[in-house]
Order: C-alpha cells, then structure tokens, then sequence
C-alpha cells in the first residue's frame, strides 16, 4: 500500500526497493543534547559513524538533517528531523516523498519509557502506549502501518516512577551508567 495521509493525497513513488529511509526521533538543540528522548538521534550519530557516512546536513526544506551511504547494493538515508518531536511526521512525509520512498523501507527510531533502559524491540504497527513523536508521524503518513526500532530508556525505580512523571523523565538528560547501557547496545 503507498502512503496516503489523512486527506487521501496520493504519493507516486517508484518502486525502488534498494533505497531506505531510517528515521532518528528527537528534539533538536542544546538543551536537549543527550536526552532519553533523544535516543533515536543518538542511534542515528552512532550508525552514521560507524558507517563512516559523510556528517549530517540541514536540509531546510525537509525540515532535517539528513546523510546518506551505501552498503551491499542498498542506499540508506539517515535523517532527524528539525521539527522538533511533537511535529516529526511532517518532515518524515516530506523526506519519503522527496526520495521516493517507499513506506516499506522506512524505519523510525525512537525511545521507549515502556522497555527497560539497554533494551531494543524491533516492531511493526506497534509501539509504546504513548509517543507524541510517533503519532505525529502516524497522522502524517495517515498509517502505523511502518517499522521501528523502539530503544528502551525506563531506568527508574517504582518509588521514582511516582515522583517523576514519565514527560518529565525522557527530557532529562542520560546519567553516565545509563549512556554506557545505551551505547553497549548501539
């Protein structure tokens, strides 16, 4: 099925199945540098080195910052959007229809209050009870019907999980036991 948003505008993609977008969810700027709600940028800077992939663009009209390599015949887009979480799914829209891809290849990678800190669950249609990152990208594309990879950032004790409430708790910045379990799974 082609994506189609909620006013039914039809997307023409080509059917280019060597090409796939990997989408990193986060917020953009200092002070949210190292957040738990930053998991999928922090993936994304990880994968991109590790790939050795040119450094990441801003590309104002996708609203991202946006790299590329290729690998086994396949080309992969890297990107995070500058939207800021709550509005990703414009930029995830605009990307996929820019490159012509197609939503079988696209992949959001976001964090996850619902999986224990060092954890990963790789998913299709499916993801934590409540992400305002994910349901933007979902109005957008006008399905859940995509894959992610859901990074699991939930580290606080029962006791903790009264006082803080889970908002508060994914802008706050990783500790330095809890960026060791991240980057051991990265």
């Amino acid at each position: 099925m082609l994506v189609q948003n909620n006013e039914q505008e039809n997307f023409n993609f080509h059917v280019d199945d060597n090409k796939f977008l990997i989408i990193g969810l986060g917020n953009v700027g200092k002070d949210y540098e190292n957040t738990r709600h930053n998991a999928g940028f922090l993936y994304l800077d990880m994968m991109q080195k590790k790939e050795s992939a040119p450094d990441f663009r801003e590309d104002k009209k996708l609203h991202a910052l946006i790299t590329s390599f290729k690998k086994k015949g396949n080309k992969y887009f890297l990107a995070k959007p500058t939207t800021y979480m709550n509005a990703s799914g414009d930029s995830v829209k605009a990307i996929m229809k820019y490159y012509d891809i197609q939503i079988s290849n696209l992949t959001i990678v976001h964090d996850d209050l619902d999986i224990e800190l060092g954890k990963v669950k790789e998913s299709f249609g499916k993801g934590p009870k409540e992400h305002n990152g994910i349901a933007s990208v979902e109005r957008s594309l006008g399905t859940s019907q995509f894959k992610r990879v859901r990074i699991g950032i939930e580290s606080r004790t029962q006791e903790e999980r009264k006082k803080w409430k889970g908002k508060d708790f994914v802008l706050g910045r990783f500790g330095k036991d809890e960026m060791e379990k991240i980057k051991n799974f990265f």
